[in-house]
């Protein structure tokens, strides 16, 4: 049966009643984020605001944007060389993809994916993220459209199969209905309801008068509804004894254990203000035998005041006594900061406010109650790239065009490369982590991992791997990427490569060939006839692993200065050569054969 506006209506509206108490916490999470004053039960009463929970959550959301994020896809050890390469640029694309998501997001004047992403898992502890890879018109680039979805206006139903259907429903401008959906309305807003079932994508949009509702309805062309709800945290569904879900519990805000904190210490805090303000005023009590008058004028403790009172005793002037806190007020103010501290970050270690140095194990502790706040939501985050990153690749494999990627992998370099949808492999095992920056005493890890490394025993075998040393100890993110750059590192200090280094490096400065070739033979001079290591353009150069004693070395600066290099160039060009010199057999020891041997 086809889906009809009245429909949808009737859908959300009934599922936003179920959902009443959920949204409920959402608006109290809201006010704590927003620091909303906090308005005393009396009229004229201090107001005191504690500006802990937007700290907490400012610092939880921080701590999130900047953790690291690595996107693999994972291949079998025995995978070629061509499937390697295949995977390397699918990661590729799908770091240009997101980088075109952060593009159209900033220009429709919102934050970044990952920020969006990190608010809304810290402060609505639930996450509805879109994505819809397109073609505008036939001749307009791919669009990677990636929107996150605001949990206080979204509305759903699971099925046994995962979700039914997910509606949207949100308040625009006339301008905007207009420019997005081509539709003109008559009032200067109206309600729009961007609606998903498993088949057909609909948008209903409601004038805000009784007028008529305009619906457009259509299949969305895609395997699986291009829509994912979840939750932080660990809670599964739970029905109640009469049978009720308990929706409102689920999704761990970063308040989810403080929230109930805040009001009383407020309250407690809000108190002892006014008690410091009446204590300025200082009134006084005049006793008198004929004195009739009542107390007038209000609070007393506001305003300064003369109170006659009637009395059979001689006449006095006495200060009235000034209020204080009663005495369990520290007490309960102490409670209150250690369950703060319990259910948020610790004070003031996470905050950077000790300058104390901190001995392994407590920096070990530190790190374990700073890492149990981040893991639910590091954990929200690998879900959901891990979602997008399996969407965008399966859509732009059925609906995409071929587009040239550009950006910074994660070793920071550039790249610009062209992918065709048919690169694409359907049976990519997309793996995300997200990993938040710690306090740890890196120095005392590395030491760790040099002693699980180093051989030891009868065998002279080490504990661990190197691979295991540095995913394990050290944690590192990527540590197959390490591994290949020091391997770069090491080729690259060898004597015969820096030797070409050099040649190319004043060949490009427009150095000429003679020139280069009697650089390239003082640097690598020959050992045996007929032995490999030409300069890079040159046909007779020898190679070979020989040092270059200092009246070489001091040749060769001197032709340098000749060909007259820029002082930066020039300056590494001596550095290496110095290297050389120190050491001439390069990072294999004495008798190391030369590149090519």
């Amino acid at each position: 049966m086809a889906v009809t506006a009245k429909d949808i209506i009737e859908m959300v509206q009934g599922k936003e009643t179920d959902q009443n108490l959920l949204r409920e916490r959402f608006g109290v999470d809201f006010d704590h984020a927003t620091l909303k004053p906090y308005v005393p039960e009396r009229k004229g009463r201090q107001s005191y605001t504690s500006s802990a929970p937007k700290n907490f959550f400012d610092k939880v959301v921080d701590g999130l944007n900047r953790s690291e994020v690595q996107i693999r896809i994972q291949l079998a050890d025995d995978s070629s060389k061509k499937k390697r390469e295949a995977a390397a640029k699918g990661e590729l694309f799908l770091y240009s993809a997101f980088n075109d998501v952060d593009r159209n997001l900033r220009n429709r004047g919102e934050p970044p994916l990952r920020e969006t992403l990190a608010w809304y898992i810290c402060l609505r502890g639930w996450y509805i993220p879109k994505c819809l890879v397109y073609n505008p018109t036939k001749t307009s680039p791919t669009i990677f459209d990636v929107d996150v979805w605001d949990p206080m206006h979204v509305t759903f139903e699971y099925g046994g199969q995962g979700l039914l259907w997910v509606a949207y429903k949100r308040q625009f401008t006339r301008a905007y209905i207009k420019s997005e959906y081509n539709v003109d309305i008559k009032q200067d807003d109206g309600i729009v309801i961007e609606y998903f079932n498993r088949t057909h994508y609909g948008v209903v949009i409601e004038e805000i008068s009784a007028f008529a509702p305009r619906f457009h309805l259509r299949p969305h062309k895609r395997e699986e509804m291009p829509v994912l709800v979840g939750s932080v945290g660990s809670m599964p569904t739970i029905f109640d004894k009469n049978f009720t879900p308990t929706l409102e519990h689920r999704g761990d805000s970063v308040f989810s254990a403080s929230r109930g904190l805040f009001k009383p210490f407020n309250k407690q805090v809000s108190q002892l203000l006014d008690m410091s303000e009446r204590s300025v005023a200082g009134s006084i009590v005049h006793t008198s035998k004929d004195g009739k008058k009542a107390i007038t004028g209000g609070d007393p403790f506001r305003n300064y005041q003369e109170i006659k009172i009637s009395s059979d005793e001689e006449e006095s002037i006495k200060v009235l006594e000034l209020p204080t806190a009663p005495p369990e007020t520290a007490p309960l103010l102490g409670l209150m900061d250690t369950d703060k501290q319990q259910s948020m970050l610790p004070y003031p270690l996470a905050y950077g406010g000790t300058q104390q140095p901190l001995s392994g194990r407590a920096l070990d502790r530190l790190a374990d109650a700073t890492q149990s706040v981040y893991s639910p939501r590091t954990s929200a985050e690998e879900q959901i790239y891990t979602w997008l990153s399996e969407q965008i690749l399966a859509q732009y494999k059925k609906v995409g065009k071929s587009v040239t990627i550009r950006g910074f992998n994660r070793d920071g370099k550039f790249f610009n490369v062209k992918v065709d949808p048919k690169e694409i492999d359907e049976g990519w095992y997309v793996s995300v982590e997200v990993r938040p920056r710690i306090i740890r005493n890196m120095a005392e890890d590395i030491a760790t991992a040099v002693q699980a490394v180093t051989p030891v025993g009868p065998a002279n075998q080490p504990l661990l791997s190197l691979d295991t040393a540095r995913r394990k100890i050290i944690q590192m993110l990527d540590p197959d990427a390490e591994a290949d750059r020091i391997a770069v590192q090491t080729g690259l200090s060898l004597p015969p490569v820096q030797a070409r280094l050099i040649v190319e490096a004043i060949l490009e400065a427009g150095g000429d060939q003679q020139l280069a070739d009697e650089i390239f033979a003082l640097l690598v001079p020959q050992q045996q006839p007929g032995a490999g290591g030409e300069a890079p353009g040159s046909a007779g150069a020898g190679a070979g692993a020989s040092p270059i004693t200092e009246q070489q070395g001091e040749a060769i600066l001197q032709t340098i200065a000749q060909v007259g290099l820029p002082a930066e160039l020039a300056d590494g060009l001596a550095t290496a050569i110095i290297e050389i010199l120190l050491n001439p057999a390069g990072p294999g020891g004495p008798g190391a054969p030369p590149v090519g041997a």
